[in-house]
């Protein structure tokens, strides 16, 4: 009876620990166990180094394994480039690039803006839901100011239903929006955003850099019934036996 209340605990204590992936970028090239690294373009690039990847016109990570629904991503970012860049952070993505600017096609996106090509930086910050068909089906927004070369800290919660963007402020959210992110993929993307190759002369020389980041997710509620009910049969089958 102890032995299997105990393996019951180890399997509730796995289940719930499941994904994790922590990443310093401590290295000097990208850990290919964590992360595909994209390059849609000529111009675009994915470098590691010195505590940080550096993500260039359109340079892209997709994380090689899935999480989620529910889900936590947290991390620094820095806009070192042209003032015209974006951080975007995607998440239920299958990592689908058939959009022509070479960005994820669909998932929910966290995205920062330092500045939109007209000058102007309202509703700089946002949160879009996006389909296969390159169609924005849910967004909200708000205002921020993002300075080139300031680093932020961000952090993004999702329990797949409703989701929160934080930035700088990890303790309120900026933005919050109710979705169910069921239909959509269960990978993390992060990119910046593309250069002249990628048809934007306004954001050429567009430079990200992205540190310590961490994603952790647990499984949706229904997989965690199951396990519990699962380790339930296994439990009261041991005490049969024993009687």
């Amino acid at each position: 009876m102890k032995t299997s209340i105990l393996g019951l605990s180890f399997l509730v204590a796995a289940s719930l620990h499941a994904q994790t992936l922590i990443d310093s970028f401590g290295g000097t090239s990208v850990n290919s166990a964590n992360w595909e690294a994209i390059t849609p373009f000529a111009d675009s690039s994915v470098v590691e180094g010195g505590g940080d990847v550096t993500l260039t016109n359109r340079g892209m990570l997709l994380s090689q394994n899935g999480f989620g629904p529910i889900i936590t991503i947290t991390g620094q970012f820095e806009i070192v480039g042209n003032v015209h860049d974006q951080f975007m952070i995607t998440i239920g993505t299958t990592g689908s690039i058939t959009n022509p600017h070479g960005a994820f096609v669909n998932g929910i996106q966290f995205q920062v803006i330092s500045q939109f090509d007209n000058g102007s930086t309202s509703n700089n910050v946002n949160i879009n839901a996006i389909s296969d068909d390159i169609q924005t089906i849910s967004i909200v927004n708000a205002t921020m100011p993002i300075n080139i070369g300031q680093l932020y800290d961000f952090k993004v919660t999702d329990d797949g239903f409703n989701t929160a963007f934080y930035v700088g402020n990890l303790e309120t959210p900026i933005l919050t929006m109710s979705i169910d992110q069921s239909g959509f993929g269960d990978l993390v993307g992060f990119n910046n955003r593309e250069g002249a190759d990628g048809g934007s002369l306004d954001s050429a020389g567009s430079v990200t850099e992205l540190s310590n980041v961490e994603i952790s997710s647990v499984p949706e509620p229904a997989t965690f019934g199951l396990i519990l009910g699962t380790g339930a049969v296994l439990v009261v089958g041991t005490i049969k036996r024993r009687k």
